[in-house]
């Protein structure tokens, strides 16, 4: 009788890769816009700007990230700016917990609308946001 080429260790490990890529990719979407002076690069996880490259010099002017200082570039804080008290806030007597600067920047990003030189990225309300944050709403941005 001859055995499986591969074990069951092996074929469950590379699921959870293949699965682990494939969820990766989907986060890691990005958007690139330009125009004759510019590359603007967007990603699509939080709607947030990840390059602002001049053309013509190859200057970067926005922050690249240092994990030793702060790996963020410039995410878009929604719904609230800033920590909350304890994390959480009150509305209608209910209490509801929240994250620092909002949920906007861990959420991906629809694309709606792109142009050449625009693009146009929405995130709209869902179960997770409506249980802390109990309102209906759509979020655009335009770059």
């Amino acid at each position: 009788m001859n055995k499986p080429f591969f074990s069951k260790s092996c074929i469950l490990i590379c699921v959870s890769i293949i699965t682990a890529y494939c969820f990766a990719g989907t986060q890691n979407m990005i958007e690139t816009i330009e125009n004759k002076n510019f590359t603007v690069i967007i990603k699509n996880l939080g709607a947030e700007l990840t390059s602002i490259k001049s053309k013509t010099t190859s200057i970067e002017y926005l922050w690249q990230g240092n994990p030793d200082i702060w790996s963020g570039q410039s995410p878009l804080l929604f719904p609230f700016v800033g920590r909350l008290n304890n994390s959480q806030y009150k509305l209608n007597g209910q209490i509801y917990q929240m994250n620092k600067h909002g949920f906007a920047m861990k959420k991906q990003f629809e694309t709606v609308e792109k142009s050449k030189d625009s693009v146009t990225m929405q995130l709209t309300d869902d179960a997770e946001t409506i249980k802390i944050y109990p309102y209906k709403f759509s979020l655009k941005v335009k770059y």
